[in-house]
């Protein structure tokens, strides 16, 4: 195949599948809502077309996490088109709950992993009039279960997932070449496997999905109301979600107590060793925390209003993070204490920031119980964190 065919071959797709349904259209699936939630209180809002109708269909989607692992989300569907004779109708508003999870944290701690599940129902009302002489008409209700798994990056995002949809038509009425045919209600079952790409910048991304349909139950049924529907179709729009993300962690870097020494020679060479003291002209004592369990996490956060505060921290010879600007956000590490032993954390001021002096929040957990301490540095300073394990 050359350069020509191929590029011949891509358009012709392209139309096929933006081209939409030329027969009875009176059952669109509307684009899968993956939200691909992290935490509690994220959220996304979807606003894109739907390529497999006869005419510009719309999609209007929200999800909201209301816990860590709970999420609801809410679709809107609609079409409304007339052409002289030609009507096309359709509306669905549905409702779900799910439950997700996340994992893989990067460097800057977002979990870019997503797993979700989601299910609910929802309500739907189409129109079809190709002519005076032919009308299709009827209410449906559609419950559905989707799943789906997805990577979420800054830039990119992708997700495979699904949905199972139970479809029941009631109040379907026909009429063709003027006959009016007996009403009736069916319903029927279908699968619709989808891949999802959306590209952009933090809060604001394009989206294409493409997917297919299957009907797995019932497919006359489902024919009856998507006559000449394309099983194959291609959905697009925008969406807006938060992208939040902390300062950058290095990874650990070993280093001995050879090299802490030599840092301390190399100190002294440039100013003489003086006894830390406070702003009373009292000596400053380390931090000393008593700790009964054998791992903890501790976070740091800048005390007062960030002001471009960046420390090194390590601990017991492994630094957790070098050039690390305090924020609102607390950067969290998980520590691994001897027992028996003194655990020494060493906090390092780089910069003071715009004001005087360093103020760092730290913030203990041990199991359930949390407490907060405050330490003040400057510029060159180590102040020294003692977990007592006992």
């Amino acid at each position: 195949m050359n350069k020509n065919t191929a590029i011949i071959t891509i358009l012709a797709t392209l139309v096929i599948l933006l081209s939409g349904a030329c027969g009875t259209t009176l059952y669109i699936p509307n684009t899968v809502n993956t939200p691909l939630l992290e935490k509690k209180n994220d959220f996304k809002v979807v606003n894109g077309f739907v390529s497999n109708a006869p005419e510009i269909d719309y999609d209007l989607q929200g999800s909201y996490a209301v816990s860590d692992h709970l999420a609801v989300m809410a679709n809107f569907n609609f079409m409304n088109s007339s052409i002289e004779e030609r009507e096309n109708h359709h509306n669905l508003v549905e409702g779900g709950v799910g439950a997700y999870a996340s994992f893989w944290p990067n460097r800057r701690g977002v979990h870019v992993g997503r797993l979700e599940l989601f299910g609910g129902i929802g309500q739907g009302w189409a129109r079809d009039q190709e002519n005076a002489l032919n009308l299709f008409t009827g209410a449906y209700q559609r419950y559905f279960l989707q799943p789906g798994f997805g990577i979420r990056t800054r830039i990119l995002d992708f997700t495979l997932g699904g949905r199972l949809s139970k479809v029941h038509f009631s109040r379907f009425r026909q009429t063709s070449g003027g006959q009016l045919f007996p009403e009736r209600n069916f319903g029927f079952g279908t699968y619709e496997p989808v891949f999802t790409v959306a590209l952009g910048f933090k809060q604001v991304r394009f989206y294409m999905q493409f997917g297919d349909i299957r009907a797995i139950v019932n497919a006359d049924n489902y024919h009856a109301v998507n006559e000449d529907g394309l099983d194959a179709h291609f959905n697009f729009g925008f969406i807006l979600c938060p992208w939040k993300e902390g300062p950058l962690i290095d990874r650990p870097i070993e280093f001995t107590e050879a090299d802490y020494r030599r840092q301390e020679v190399e100190r002294d060479k440039d100013a003489p060793y003086q006894e830390p003291r406070d702003q009373d002209g009292e000596i400053r004592q380390a931090l000393i925390v008593p700790a009964t369990a054998s791992a903890i996490s501790v976070c740091l956060s800048d005390a007062g209003d960030p002001d471009q505060d960046i420390v090194n921290v390590s601990f017991q010879g492994a630094y957790l993070a070098q050039n690390l600007e305090l924020t609102k956000t607390p950067a969290c590490f998980d520590l691994a204490l001897n027992q028996g032993e003194d655990n020494l954390l060493y906090v390092e001021a780089l910069t003071d920031g715009k004001s005087k002096p360093n103020t760092v929040q730290i913030i203990v957990r041990e199991g359930k119980k949390e407490r907060t301490f405050y330490i003040r540095t400057d510029v060159g300073k180590v102040e020294e964190v003692v977990f007592r394990s006992r």
